[in-house]
């Protein structure tokens, strides 16, 4: 099968040789849509390689670029919101295995499809080579890694990081995203350490025009993430709630000072805007005009003795993210796959899968009595590694 891809390469130094078998071992350990495909990794004589899918796109930071270049601000806040609620399904999954990203940047998220094209705005979080697993969610990560305008106050502090330091780094994002600027640099040339004292005390820009402009939802989102304190961050998942990343879900009602001191307003009433996902049983109902291709399908699959379901898995973990995405036009599976994933983890449980492709199929034409009892065995065929989880590539 001929095919572009993306190939990192390096000597065998005992640094480079440690961040390249961690991003190997973090590459090879998930599958989403929204986390680079690894291909293939081998050590050939003096060089360790890792093969990648390619993102025709390049890095969000040259689409920046580009738009800063022309309109001296940032992403509109629809692009912004895409591009982010896509880095935050990948960010979701990787803290529910217990993984900390430590890099998070412009630089680190790729653009699937070239300028362009249908998937230019499909977002592929890489470079794993400062990735951390933690035992626990109660450990932390004593290593000080991360690129300076990102890292949280916390690894400046020496006190290490757990999962809050990603949730941080993600919001200088979201704010570089939507202003075209770093919200901890004034200018390129300034002395490393000025920027960190800004960042010590959570001090970023809220005077210029591109901030200003901002809806007041978004500007109260990143400062309720941009706080010192990090048991005052919400989880990644719940950022995912928040009505800014998910508009179905319940405003927000601060004062009118919130977006000049959002930590302060939001800190005393953080759950406030946690609410479950809007109208989840609604959203899958909608899908009951694919519901039974999908049906159909999956018991396709299932009906495969245990060699061709190997074969199938195999082409679809070779398959470039984009073939696979045009196979079948008929399914949405990609809007299915997190409509299903009800914690919203990046992955679906045996028990999210029977539960949801039932509220599914209540909707669907010529239901068959026979469809509950399926649906089990359906979802075990589907967990090809029996993890007990269906990864998306399953």
């Amino acid at each position: 099968m001929d095919q572009a891809a993306a190939v990192k390469a390096a000597r065998l130094s005992r640094s480079l040789r440690n961040s390249f078998e961690q991003e190997r071992s973090v590459l090879a350990s998930v599958e989403h849509p929204h986390i680079s495909k690894l291909f293939e990794s081998f050590q050939e004589e003096d060089r360790l390689w890792i093969v990648l899918e390619m993102c025709q796109g390049g890095e969000v930071y040259e689409l920046l670029a580009n738009v800063v270049r022309r309109t001296s601000g940032g992403l509109e806040e629809a692009a912004a919101r895409r591009l982010f609620r896509q880095v935050l399904y990948a960010v979701c999954h990787l803290h529910a295995r217990h993984i900390l990203h430590c890099d998070l940047k412009t630089e680190n998220v790729l653009l699937l499809g070239a300028e362009g094209s249908e998937y230019h705005t499909w977002a592929k979080l890489c470079d794993f080579g400062t990735a951390r697993r933690l035992p626990g969610k109660s450990q932390r990560s004593m290593e000080r890694v991360g690129t300076l305008s990102y890292t949280a106050p916390e690894i400046y502090a020496n006190r290490g990081c757990s999962f809050p330091a990603d949730v941080w780094s993600l919001n200088v994002v979201l704010y570089s995203m939507l202003t075209g600027m770093s919200p901890f640099r004034i200018t390129c040339e300034e002395p490393r350490e000025e920027v960190i004292g800004r960042i010590a005390v959570a001090n970023y820009d809220q005077t210029r025009t591109p901030w200003l402009g901002l809806s007041d939802e978004s500007r109260c989102l990143i400062g309720s993430c941009l706080v010192v304190d990090e048991r005052l961050r919400p989880r990644a998942m719940e950022v995912l709630r928040h009505p800014w990343v998910e508009p179905g879900n319940p405003p927000l009602v601060v004062g009118p000072d919130a977006c000049v001191d959002a930590a302060q307003a939001l800190a005393p009433t953080r759950r406030r805007f946690l609410s479950p996902r809007a109208c989840q049983e609604q959203s899958l109902r909608d899908f009951a005009a694919h519901a039974r291709v999908a049906y159909e399908r999956a018991d396709r699959f299932r009906r495969f003795d245990v060699m061709q379901q190997i074969v199938v898995i195999a082409v679809a973990q070779l398959t470039p993210e984009i073939e696979l995405l045009q196979l079948d036009p008929s399914v949405r599976w990609y809007d299915l796959f997190f409509a299903l994933d009800a914690d919203e983890d990046g992955r679906i449980q045996l028990s999210e899968f029977v539960k949801g492709m039932a509220l599914c199929l209540e909707g669907a034409p010529e239901r068959g009595e026979s469809d509950d009892a399926d649906l089990v065995a359906m979802a075990q065929a589907l967990d090809a590694d029996r993890s007990g989880e269906i990864e998306w590539i399953e």
